[in-house]
């Protein structure tokens, strides 16, 4: 019996799968457009976040949240239907897919952003291209201009690098290396060196919060004692109609994300950021840390 994989809803995740014995199911431009299209579909039905993405000729890459929870029923409908297709495309019978998709945990957006960069940087490392910036069936040339794409989440991408500028130089960076997976309980992860706590949450060595529902209450506490402290107001106090308020409320989200170690999921549901779901808080904190 397969081991349930670790994720939850808001998770970040590097999805990946390749043809049966390296088979190119992607080996015509038709076939590319095809998943991409069944991916856009899957994605609104199933509500998961696409960040990046690319479709090699045998094998594909997401970088994406698992917003509902539902990230297993989106990729065995993606890959169901698209393995229905495929049949019928080669007058072929059988399997498509290598095994079921494999799923890697990202601990956080620092993480999540070099995984982005790793993805587009594929064709031109399997010689498909010269410049990742020519090759079409990835997301690449989807940010920072005035094309939709509905199913994709270019703000938040476009939040990780500020301009254009930046995300191309980003992309060219001939440094970037593969991260390197860690397990645990045969799930994979990327990130620092985590461990089960006694009720199944995972924790860094430094004992910080990692699992969404698993809080540590004391670290909460203290965080907002010394804002409340540090700025002399309480924060049921604060006045989100002002200027300073809405500073205020910048400055507390990232002292309560970094040093209190809530997910976005959790402070979504105090009472400061109540107007706020995971996307549109993500952003604020990106700005906010700009600020800083």
């Amino acid at each position: 019996m397969r081991e349930a994989r670790i994720t939850w809803k808001g998770a970040l995740h590097h999805v990946m799968n390749r043809g049966l014995n390296k088979q190119q199911i992607f080996s015509e431009n038709k076939m590319k457009k095809k998943y991409i299209e069944l991916m856009a579909e899957k994605s609104e039905k199933y509500n998961i976040r696409i960040f990046a993405y690319c479709i090699m000729n045998n094998h594909f890459h997401f970088a994406l949240e698992n917003t509902s929870g539902n990230l297993s029923n989106f990729m065995k409908s993606l890959n169901g239907n698209y393995g229905q297709y495929y049949r019928k495309f080669t007058n072929s019978k059988g399997y498509v897919f290598e095994d079921r998709f494999k799923s890697t945990l990202i601990q956080d957006e620092s993480y999540l952003t070099t995984l982005i960069m790793y993805i587009f940087q594929n064709p031109e490392r399997s010689s498909y291209v010269s410049n990742p910036f020519e090759y079409r069936w990835s997301s690449i040339c989807s940010y920072f201009n005035s094309k939709r794409d509905p199913f994709l989440s270019k703000e938040m991408v476009e939040e990780f690098f500020l301009s254009r500028t930046n995300f191309i130089n980003a992309v060219s960076d001939k440094k970037i290396k593969k991260l390197e997976e860690q397990m645990i309980r045969r799930s994979r992860f990327f990130g620092d060196k985590f461990l089960f706590s006694e009720n199944n949450g995972i924790c860094n060595e430094a004992g910080l919060n990692f699992l969404v529902g698993f809080t540590l209450a004391e670290s909460v506490k203290n965080t907002i004692t010394e804002f409340e402290i540090f700025h002399s107001i309480h924060l049921d106090e604060i006045d989100l109609k002002s200027h300073k308020g809405k500073k205020l409320r910048r400055l507390f989200l990232v002292d309560i994300k970094e040093k209190g170690a809530l997910e976005y999921s959790e402070i979504c549901k105090m009472k400061l950021f109540s107007e706020f779901d995971v996307n549109s808080l993500r952003v604020l904190y990106h700005r906010a840390k700009n600020e800083i």
